[in-house]
């Protein structure tokens, strides 16, 4: 119904509405008439009229006074009332009651067993077990001489020929059972015609004439197939077949001949599948074989035998399956289905395979890479072929699927591991920008396979060029770095097109790229200048004579160094997303990394430092480096990267959701990150201008004023920056420096230290008492205000 006539409905009703209301009105009006008549009748009946029950009090509206609502295209008149009486009821709409429908199905008959065992079942068993019947006497006929070669030939002949004459002749009134017959004479012809060619000596069918005989059975069978439109007839027909030399084989037979035979067979499977989508004739077909094929070729093939007719076998099944597997789709336009793809990729691949095992035995592995670059052309060939054939594009994307598949194996196979590696990402950067442009999503999940096997191998010539190679490589200048860097453009390449050609609509790769990209363009980046850190500290660690401290201090400085580049990136990294990123995602992981790289500072470069300091300040141990300042003042620098990478990281901090609490966290952090490097610096001013050794009386009396101090500093900043956490944490510092001081310092220290220590120790402690009584009124409930100095 349209938006008119629904309109035109409700207006239709709203006027029978209004002509009902003032019908009801008038009627109103005479039934109160006449009850006022009745009142005076009756005795004693006053002027005044006697009150009506409020189910009787309606106000006397006339029908003139009665308002009328403003209605589009409704003009109704009341003043054409002729009396009180009521109009006739609007007329109904009949309802017709059409004859019921009849179901569109008819119920479907409960299933038979027996019905099915009697008559589909048996008579199938019955004809295989016919023809293995008439098989196996003849092998034993032929075995124990009982009849001569022609005769047994004969015999073979009329058999099939009865079987396929009664078969025919029952067609009219019992076909499926008359099929049966059919076929299994067929099959009968069949393994006659190959038995007296390949079994009886000397043949008594000349090898062309059995070629010849079998092509016309096979065309007949076909034939039959199509016109009873029974697949049983191919199926045991000529599937049937298959079973032959097996059954009659004695070891000898001549594999020329075999194969030609079932190259025959399979000819009239794709003559069949040309008019015919009959699946189970064909997989059948094909599970028996390629099977057979490998089975011969891994036990009879060697080195010494031709490889010629062997190929010409292997292509004419590969193609022969390949164009039964498709044609009937390509030439009836029907759309394509899982298992027709699934047989398709697996002929694929079993052709592949054995044609491997052909080379590996005839010693050519070196022409393994062309082989597979002959197997992707094919099957570009025929993605190009059907690509504007076809409305549906599954084929095409399963054979330019294939194509990929074998273009990256032949890499794979051909070039050496960086070559291999760019070539690799190259493809995949290619199949995205087809897949992109042309809105194909399987080759964006094809290209996402080939990018993950190119990042694997860039990973593996990583480990193996920078870290197993005992080789010294030039600072960049050397083949991996050069990789990488070629790797790194073909990520760029990949988030360029992911941004030019958007996905539409979105599909999970295009997710899984349009997060990966980003990730593989930093972290390539970062990983190819670490790599480099790494090798040439470590080729300096191996060029210096083992044992030395200098030679320790080649592994101390690759460290620093790697944890000094990591701060570096870090910092730039959320620099850029500062300022023109603006990612919130982003700039969390990279906060979170670089809190990490800190992290890692505490926990190895931070020794790392102490270690270049003990070795420069003992020079009877490091006489090679005694005058170089540098294992000194590399600490510093490394402390400015950390301080500046706190602070980057303390400005990030609103991009995380609960920013207060992590804030408050991250305060103690900073905290304990500066303690650490001012008892460090401790140490080092201590042993330069005082000679103090470290673990020292004085070395331990001075870490515990240090941290005694420190305690008070954040005691302070915490009154002042209402900071509840930085109190109590400040509480249990001075608290550990006091355990310290009595447990350890006072140990073995003169009167003149404890004097001096107690004294410092007290002197902190009051002035901790005095900001507490004096800030005593924010001590409790006390909340953070406003951000972090």
């Amino acid at each position: 119904m349209t938006i008119q006539q629904k309109l035109d409905d409700l207006l239709r009703r709203l006027e029978e509405l209004q002509q009902l209301h003032q019908n009801t009105s008038v009627e109103i009006i005479r039934l109160r008439k006449e009850i006022k008549l009745l009142q005076k009748e009756i005795k004693g009946y006053s002027s005044e009229p006697a009150p009506i029950s409020k189910a009787a009090k309606i106000d006397e509206v006339p029908p003139a006074q009665i308002k009328e609502e403003k209605i589009p295209e409704v003009n109704i008149d009341f003043s054409k009332t002729k009396g009180p009486s009521l109009p006739p009821p609007l007329p109904r709409k009949k309802k017709s009651n059409p004859a019921p429908e009849k179901p569109d199905f008819t119920p479907e008959k409960a299933f038979d067993l027996e019905a099915f065992i009697g008559g589909n079942l048996i008579n199938k068993i019955g004809i295989l077990i016919l023809i293995i019947g008439l098989g196996l006497f003849i092998k034993y006929a032929i075995d124990n001489g009982f009849f001569p070669p022609i005769v047994r030939l004969i015999l073979s002949y009329l058999a099939g020929l009865s079987l396929v004459g009664i078969g025919y002749g029952l067609k009219a009134k019992y076909k499926a059972y008359s099929a049966v017959l059919f076929s299994g004479g067929m099959a009968v012809l069949y393994f006659s015609t190959y038995g007296g060619n390949a079994f009886i000596e000397p043949a008594l069918i000349p090898r062309t004439t059995a070629f010849i005989l079998m092509v016309v059975f096979t065309v007949v069978t076909v034939i039959a197939a199509l016109i009873y439109d029974l697949q049983i007839i191919a199926l045991l027909g000529l599937v049937g077949a298959y079973a032959v030399p097996i059954l009659l084989s004695d070891g000898s037979g001549d594999y020329k001949l075999l194969f030609s035979y079932i190259a025959i067979i399979n000819t009239g499977i794709l003559a069949i599948s040309v008019r015919r989508d009959w699946r189970i004739s064909l997989y059948t077909a094909f599970l028996l074989t390629w099977p057979m094929f490998a089975f011969w070729l891994m036990m009879s093939f060697d080195s010494d035998m031709s490889s010629g007719v062997v190929w010409f076998f292997a292509i004419t099944f590969f193609v022969i399956f390949y164009i039964a597997l498709v044609i009937y789709h390509l030439f009836n336009k029907k759309e394509f289905t899982g298992d027709n793809f699934f047989f398709l990729i697996l002929n694929a691949l079993i052709f592949y395979g054995l044609g491997v095992v052909i080379l590996n035995i005839k010693s050519m592995e070196n022409t393994q890479g062309f082989f597979t670059l002959i197997n992707a052309l094919v099957h570009l060939v025929v993605s190009l072929a059907v690509y504007n054939r076809l409305e549906d594009k599954k084929l095409f994307f399963v054979a330019s699927g294939l194509f990929c598949l074998f273009l990256t194996m032949a890499i794979g196979i051909e070039f050496e591991a960086e070559t291999r590696v760019l070539l690799w990402l190259v493809q995949a950067a290619l199949i995205f920008a087809i897949g992109r442009r042309f809105s194909l999503w399987i080759y964006e999940v094809i290209s996402l396979l080939v990018l993950f096997i190119g990042i694997s191998s860039l990973l593996g010539i990583w480990i193996e060029g920078y870290y197993e190679a005992k080789v010294h490589l030039k600072v960049i200048s050397n083949k991996y770095f050069l990789t990488s860097a070629l790797a790194l453009m073909t990520f760029l390449v990949f988030g360029w097109l992911n941004k030019k050609w958007p996905a539409q609509p979105e599909t999970p790769s295009s997710y899984i790229l349009k997060a990966l990209t980003p990730v593989l363009i930093f972290a390539c980046l970062y990983l190819m200048f670490f790599h480099e850190i790494y090798h040439q500290f470590s080729q300096a660690h191996l060029n210096t004579p083992p044992g030395s401290q200098f030679n320790n201090g080649m592994l101390h400085f690759r460290t620093i160094w790697l944890i000094n580049y990591s701060l570096v990136y870090g910092c730039i990294l959320m620099l850029v997303n500062r300022f023109f990123i603006k990612n919130r995602t982003f700039g969390q992981i990279v906060s979170i990394l670089s809190f990490f790289v800190i992290i890692a500072f505490l926990m190895g470069a931070f020794f790392s430092l102490s270690d270049l300091r003990e070795a420069y300040l003992n020079p009877a141990l490091t006489p090679e480096v005694v005058e170089t300042s540098y294992w000194i003042w590399i600490r510093y620098v490394t402390y400015l990267l950390v301080l500046t990478t706190l602070y980057l990281i303390h400005l990030s901090l609103d991009q995380f959701d609960q920013a207060k609490e992590i804030r408050s966290f991250f305060r103690l952090f900073v905290h304990l990150v500066i303690l650490v490097m001012l008892s460090s610096e401790l140490t080092t001013a201590m042993r330069l201008l005082f000679s103090v050794e470290s673990n020292s009386l004085a070395h331990n009396v001075g870490f515990s004023i240090l941290w005694a101090l420190y305690s008070l500093m954040m005691i302070m900043i915490g009154f002042r920056r209402r900071s509840k956490i930085l109190r109590v944490a400040a509480i249990i510092l001075f608290g550990i420096t006091l355990l310290k001081v009595f447990f350890v310092d006072l140990v073995d220290i003169s009167t003149e230290s404890r004097i001096l220590l107690f004294v410092a120790i007290g002197v902190l402690l009051l002035i901790t008492s005095y900001l507490y009584q004096r800030h005593g009124h924010v001590l409790l409930g006390d909340e953070e205000e406003g951000a972090d100095a």
